[in-house]
């Protein structure tokens, strides 16, 4: 395993790991091919002396100090309207009223766009309010729940499963419409 090298066939070695890198097919082979004296397991093995060799040289594949410091995260992560407390954000448009409907219900994302929706009562009279309870009783109870809309409608004792169905449908139609505008 521990094979003699020529400095010759070192420097070939070298030259084979730089021509085939890190990811390349069958690349001990290939390299042991390129070397020609030397076996695909023993350039495997000479290969981490090298590296380590251009490492103590400061040559090869090495990251230079000044990079160093990308490699970490230096603060947390920030929301924007964060990042800004010495300058007052205004917020306008859709960006306004979406922000002004998350501190109200605190929902996600995606519900103020469907909270919206609901605001005209449709059909059977749902209100903004049950518009987002409807929301959040969904997200709470697992899409692949075999009762999961009878869980649903259990938080609405004036609506049916139907109804809580045909609400949520007509929520995503209008989401989906507010999407393409």
């Amino acid at each position: 395993r521990e094979a003699r090298w020529e400095p010759s066939e070192a420097k070939q070695l070298e030259r084979a790991m730089k021509k085939f890198p890190q990811g390349y097919a069958r690349r001990w082979e290939q390299i042991a091919a390129l070397v020609g004296t030397h076996t695909a397991e023993e350039c495997a093995f000479k290969s981490k002396e090298v590296l380590a060799q251009q490492a103590r040289a400061g040559t090869g594949h090495v990251i230079k100090a000044k990079r160093l410091a990308n490699r970490e995260i230096q603060s947390p992560l920030t929301l924007r309207h964060e990042s800004f407390t010495d300058v007052q954000v205004e917020l306008s448009g859709d960006a306004a009223r979406v922000d002004r409907l998350q501190k109200a219900s605190g929902a996600s994302q995606h519900a103020p766009a469907a909270a919206e929706a609901s605001a005209a009562p449709a059909g059977g009279g749902w209100t903004k309010e049950e518009g987002l309870k409807l929301i959040r009783s969904l997200k709470a109870v697992p899409k692949d729940a075999p009762d999961r809309w009878a869980r649903v409608a259990a938080e609405f004792p004036d609506r049916t499963a139907a109804d809580c169905v045909k609400q949520y449908k007509l929520l995503m139609e209008k989401l989906k419409a507010s999407k393409k505008k």
